[in-house]
């Protein structure tokens, strides 16, 4: 009889304390929200991925510019001045005679490269090219991001719909634990159908908890991904019913061949 009653305690207190712990603060309270489209821009605004392909397009475009600069003259200017002054003795006035001696000059001079072997034209086209990759490598990485960004969104989106559901399936378990403790108090219920219904209860409360904590890893990691150092709750976007496409199976390999930021990239590249 001990054993059975330190069993139930144990029981409840469980209980109890897993009751504490889904009392915890409900769906974005107490944490910032952000739309799809917010945590998007502001995920490109923040990665380092994103500022170092800037940088490179940037570095790129300097690069044409001087390239283009070869087929400009050179110009060149000098300047000069000369200052002497100079003390002479007259013997016939018996006095020094000051004097002094001065000059300026100036210059411009012009040089233009005719003919090079097409050496420029070569660096010119080069850096085009270069130019042209840098900005593929920047708008593939753009993708990357924002791909990234919204799996992080909609998988913080997803765990806390789960964690709603888990949550009502512990308002049904206490509901089914309370019919079934009624009917066994009239006697249409045994002892076995009341413990299941317990233990379902405490199931669902388990699955609360797990819930909770994916859910806080996930925003945790939206937070991270949009430069915050704290959980962010994402707001739900709406109309995200899928649309055809209206795009055969060949003109999406097309589309892809042409189009996509890697395969330019890759064919400037070479």
């Amino acid at each position: 009889m001990t054993r059975q009653t330190g069993v139930s305690a144990a029981r409840r207190g469980a209980l109890l304390l897993a009751g504490a712990v889904i009392a915890l603060p409900g769906k974005g309270h107490g944490q910032s929200t952000v739309t799809l489209d917010e945590a998007v821009q502001r995920a490109l605004e923040r990665s380092p991925a994103m500022a170092q392909q800037e940088q490179s397009v940037g570095n790129a475009a300097a690069s044409q510019r001087q390239a283009w600069g070869s087929f400009l003259p050179n110009l060149s200017a000098t300047s000069g001045a000369s200052v002497r002054s100079q003390s002479q003795f007259d013997p016939t006035t018996q006095r020094v005679v000051e004097g002094s001696s001065d000059s300026y000059n100036a210059g411009l001079s012009a040089s233009l490269t005719v003919f090079d072997g097409g050496r420029m034209f070569s660096n010119l086209t080069a850096a085009r090219a270069d130019y042209r990759a840098a900005e593929a490598r920047r708008d593939d990485q753009r993708n990357q991001v924002t791909l990234q960004t919204k799996q992080l969104f909609f998988a913080a989106l997803r765990q806390g719909d789960l964690l709603d559901v888990a949550r009502e399936r512990v308002q049904q378990a206490e509901e089914s634990l309370a019919m079934t403790r009624t009917r066994a108090r009239v006697g249409s219920a045994t002892m076995s159908d009341t413990l299941r219904a317990r233990l379902e209860l405490i199931n669902a409360q388990q699955a609360v908890l797990n819930a909770e904590t994916n859910t806080r890893a996930a925003r945790f990691a939206l937070g991270r991904q949009i430069g915050e150092s704290s959980p962010v709750a994402p707001a739900d976007p709406g109309g995200l019913e899928p649309t055809p496409l209206g795009l055969s199976e060949e003109q999406i390999f097309l589309i892809a061949e042409a189009e996509t930021p890697s395969v330019i990239a890759a064919e400037e590249a070479g």
